[in-house]
């Protein structure tokens, strides 16, 4: 398996985007993402496309890690949060895309995901491992 780096920047709070007009509205509470490159999205659909499968892939906060995931994962002690709020940190991501049948995703990792979720008081390794989604099924959606 192939590892890649890339940069991206940290966001607590992310505004996410209305899905009807494409508009924002307000941040979701106790959310913490890294934003990425929209490339990395983009190169993988295309060859997802070449293979006849066809995903939304607008995500309601574009392409992102998702670090910590709301209110299922509020932060027991709240002192660091955005500590590190629009830091760029350097990530890696690999070629493998992997499915269940309604999500594409790759795998993405970072020393600082873990170090996050640990000055918040989180278990440093989230239930669902860190990814990258690529997209959706167009038929469960």
């Amino acid at each position: 398996m192939n590892w890649f780096t890339s940069t991206g920047t940290i966001i607590y709070d992310p505004h996410a985007r209305n899905r009807s007009k494409d508009k924002y509205k307000n941040f979701d509470f106790w959310w913490v993402i890294l934003l990425c490159d929209q490339g990395i999205v983009d190169y993988n659909n295309y060859w997802l496309r070449k293979k006849g499968i066809h995903l939304h892939t607008r995500s309601l906060y574009g392409s992102h890690v998702s670090i910590v995931k709301g209110p299922n994962d509020e932060p027991p002690d709240k002192t660091k949060w955005k500590a590190r709020h629009r830091k760029k940190i350097e990530f890696e991501y690999n070629n493998i895309i992997l499915d269940n049948g309604n999500h594409w995703w790759i795998w993405a990792r970072s020393p600082e995901f873990g170090a996050i979720r640990k000055e918040l008081g989180l278990d440093p390794v989230p239930n669902v491992k860190f990814h990258l989604t690529i997209g959706r099924s167009k038929e469960k959606y």
